[in-house]
């Protein structure tokens, strides 16, 4: 979506993709982060913990992914998809309270529509980016 998003706006965008092989390995992801900034990425997409660490060392912008980041970069940081877990814990709790609670699927519940997720603001970057 990311990607697709980009697109749009620049149809002669590029894109790099890296696999780290692992869940969870911040130094693997900052020394695959600092490979595509060196390979001359411009502006990265954070999955994990490490990527946003070595856009603030290159000086170049990141986009986060499931939370607001900002704090880890505050110059660097423009926004990203925020995953918001209480509607979903709230629809389950008031199913459990009335006594119909079933295994089921309630990702609706992590949806925009719901408020399970939204875009982080822009913070410092809410004036710089055009609209």
């Amino acid at each position: 979506a990311f990607f697709a998003g980009a697109k749009e706006v620049n149809p002669n965008v590029k894109k790099k993709v890296a696999f780290i092989g692992s869940f969870f390995d911040p130094p693997k992801a900052k020394e695959a982060a600092v490979a595509q900034i060196d390979a001359g990425v411009d502006v990265i997409y954070a999955e994990r913990f490490g990527v946003i660490e070595a856009a603030v060392e290159k000086k170049i912008y990141a986009i986060s992914n499931m939370s607001d980041q900002s704090s880890l970069g505050p110059d660097t940081v423009i926004t990203g998809p925020v995953w918001d877990m209480y509607p979903t814990v709230e629809q389950a709790i008031k199913l459990v309270k009335a006594g119909v609670f079933t295994a089921q699927d309630y990702g609706d519940f992590s949806r925009m529509a719901k408020g399970g997720s939204y875009l982080a603001p822009y913070h410092k970057f809410d004036k710089t980016l055009p609209a």
